[in-house]
């Protein structure tokens, strides 16, 4: 078994209430459409992000994180973006449960931040060239992070260096 990819996203309809959120598979090697899976997240949800541990986490329109379980239903585990200096999380962010660590973009645009989970305590806060718009997890202390002008970057957030970059064209 070679593995699939998940996708979701929002669609337009005619019908009330004019949107609805779907997930669609495919196959990882083939690319071949597999089917519709469940949908992830729910109507108050902005964005899905997926953790350091695989997990999911929904960015809810109130602002903060909450975390997914294998259903992809809430479980009781929420990050309160206030703990951490903010209104609400902007574009990006990446939850390190193992190595308690949030990276996320907030009320700065061109800043990502690096804090300690369980507390909100800021660790680092590292000076990029534009505005983020997602954090992946990659392994270790390192994450890709892509930014509105779709340059990719390998960051180690630990560290707080950058390893390397690409422009998508």
């Amino acid at each position: 078994d070679s593995g699939a990819v998940i996708f979701s996203g929002w669609t337009r309809q005619q019908g009330w209430p004019g949107w609805a959120r779907m997930t669609w598979i495919f196959d990882a090697e083939t690319g071949q459409f597999i089917g519709r899976g469940k949908v992830v997240g729910g109507y108050y949800s902005e964005d899905v992000y997926q953790g350091a541990g695989g997990e999911l986490w929904v960015h809810l329109v109130t602002g903060g994180l909450r975390k997914l379980d294998t259903d992809y239903q809430p479980t009781g585990r929420f990050i309160d973006p206030a703990l951490y200096g903010a209104i609400e999380f902007f574009d990006g962010a990446l939850v390190d449960e193992g190595r308690d660590r949030l990276i996320a973009s907030i009320n700065v645009e061109n800043t990502l931040r690096v804090f300690r989970l369980s507390i909100g305590e800021m660790l680092r806060s590292i000076l990029l060239p534009d505005k983020p718009v997602q954090v992946c997890f990659e392994e270790g202390s390192r994450c890709y992070l892509l930014t509105e002008h779709r340059n990719v970057y390998l960051l180690d957030y630990e560290a707080g260096r950058f390893l390397g970059s690409v422009r998508v064209v």
